[in-house]
């Protein structure tokens, strides 16, 4: 592997292979994160919300450095292989978080509006009006969530949504939607997913 080229998809795997993820501590319930999915969790009455924070260990010079120093998130794969590592499964008792679907179909967001995207997403919630909390305070929170996660760092964070049912938590209907995002200086990933069933 040299430093311009990318690592083949043996090298990728081997990388994979290993335990690279290291599950966190949950949002405590009375934290903004815990708060925020909380409130996305009876917007979404049917469905649900999760939020799932991991390290990630990496090595200078390793396949998966390759990918993750340039920002190629999606090239290399990095959260299907989150949501199928050990870390990940794991958190869940055997078979109820089953294995994605490849691709997820991600797209790149930004860090600067993802308070407002959870602010409406607990406003428009799932196939049931919820009503509360107010817009305003939607917001709040949401920032507050934000804040919790990283702070004013907007420069060292990797944002990401997606709408596909990656796994069969998800009910495949349009309230089905996944953020994850990665902290460049802790080198640390999250995920959170919202779905929701008429």
């Amino acid at each position: 592997m040299s430093a311009t080229s990318p690592p083949d998809e043996t090298a990728l795997a081997a990388f994979w292979a290993g335990p690279v993820f290291e599950a966190l501590a949950p949002p405590a319930a009375g934290s903004a994160l815990g708060q925020l999915v909380e409130q996305l969790d009876l917007a979404h009455g049917n469905g649900g919300a999760f939020f799932l924070p991991f390290q990630f260990h990496d090595a200078p010079g390793s396949a998966g450095d390759w990918f993750v120093s340039r920002n190629l998130f999606v090239d290399c794969r990095f959260f299907e292989n989150m949501v199928t590592s050990a870390a990940f499964l794991g958190l869940f008792e055997p078979g109820a978080m089953p294995t994605h679907q490849e691709p997820m179909g991600w797209k790149m967001g930004n860090p600067y509006s993802l308070a407002g995207e959870w602010a409406f997403s607990i406003k428009a919630g799932g196939a049931f009006r919820y009503t509360h909390p107010t817009g305003a305070e939607a917001m709040r929170l949401a920032d507050a969530a934000r804040e919790e996660l990283f702070g004013d760092r907007y420069e060292d964070q990797w944002v990401f949504s997606c709408t596909k049912a990656w796994n069969d938590w998800f009910f495949g209907l349009h309230w089905d939607k996944t953020w994850a995002g990665y902290d460049t200086v802790n080198q640390r990933a999250w995920i959170l997913g919202t779905t929701d069933s008429d």
